[in-house]
């Protein structure tokens, strides 16, 4: 059966559709439609007939003038890996196919909605696709080239690294800056790993620079190198440590040791059980959401305000061999 695989964003929700659309990849003739910042992703994954890069999210019109110069017609089924009604019936315009979502009720007889149910998300992802994978680690394979990259911007000293991930929460959709811990906590745990005698790599995108420069990281790669060296750079890590993003998932698909802090969200919701050690908020708010668009939050930044640098420090003794 030809089938169209759809995750538009972001990049570490498209991550974790990996191993249901690898699963696809099995029994199917399998094209996935993505939006920019999850391209990456795409583009890597074995086994797929093609990727279709749409400017999603962005601008209605542009959206509209490309739907209406690339109607995808030929696909037999589509899996939308989510429940957002505006994407269904969009997908449905662009292809004429039957389309199975995460929704909990469908909108006509051309859809079936399988819910969004399982835990962590991957679980769900493979729900909607019908799919039972080996594995729900995500799927990131490297080339040669980049491991090859991120060995000569660590080679130079013998002494091991921890990558740190100090940034994140940003992706086209939103923006969650409560899903990021202080510089204070980052700079107490860089500090920390450099009296145990780890050099620390920082990475993130273009913002976190400067979030990197505060921690007082030995090597500053946030925003300097392409997710498949930032990948590379995580899997030769003695361990990874950050707040929980696109790095930290890739952290997991690397079977990297790893720490990761929470404030807002759901660690069970998002991660196989076992693959991070997280550290959770003490504000009984905390978790308020998990999957989809977070709503806000009149308290500020109460909930990562509430982990102390001393846990982070603990669990990553736990981690460290």
């Amino acid at each position: 059966m030809r089938v169209l695989a759809v995750r538009t964003h972001a990049f570490g929700d498209a991550l974790m559709c990996t191993p249901a659309v690898a699963a696809l990849t099995a029994v199917h003739s399998v094209t996935v439609l993505t939006g920019p910042s999850a391209l990456p992703v795409w583009k890597r994954l074995p086994g797929l007939c093609g990727v279709i890069e749409a400017p999603i999210p962005g601008n209605p019109l542009s959206l509209l003038a490309w739907s209406l110069r690339r109607r995808l017609r030929g696909f037999e089924r589509v899996y939308f890996f989510g429940f957002s009604g505006t994407m269904r019936r969009w997908l449905r315009f662009l292809t004429a196919a039957p389309v199975h979502s995460g929704a909990d009720e469908p909108i006509g007889t051309w859809e079936t909605a399988r819910g969004f149910n399982g835990r962590p998300a991957a679980r769900a992802y493979a729900g909607i696709a019908g799919v039972d994978p080996e594995s729900i680690v995500p799927v990131f394979p490297l080339s040669s080239e980049e491991v090859s990259s991120a060995a000569a911007l660590t080679c130079s000293e013998p002494s091991p690294y921890c990558v740190v991930s100090p940034g994140g929460g940003f992706n086209p959709r939103q923006s969650v800056p409560a899903k990021r811990w202080s510089s204070e906590g980052w700079t107490s745990v860089v500090s920390y790993l450099h009296t145990r005698g780890f050099r620390t790599v920082g990475v993130g995108g273009p913002g976190d620079s400067t979030l990197v420069e505060r921690a007082g990281c030995t090597l500053n790669m946030a925003g300097r190198c392409t997710w498949g060296v930032t990948a590379s750079l995580i899997a030769r890590a003695a361990a990874f440590a950050g707040n929980d993003s696109g790095p930290a998932h890739l952290a997991v698909a690397g079977g990297v040791p790893s720490v990761v802090v929470f404030g807002p969200t759901d660690p069970g919701a998002l991660y196989p059980a076992g693959s991070i050690v997280p550290v959770t908020p003490s504000a009984k708010c905390a978790p308020c959401y998990s999957n989809g668009i977070f709503q806000g939050c009149e308290k500020g930044m109460v909930c990562m305000d509430s982990i102390k640098g001393i846990r982070v420090i603990e669990a990553l003794e736990s981690v460290l061999v």
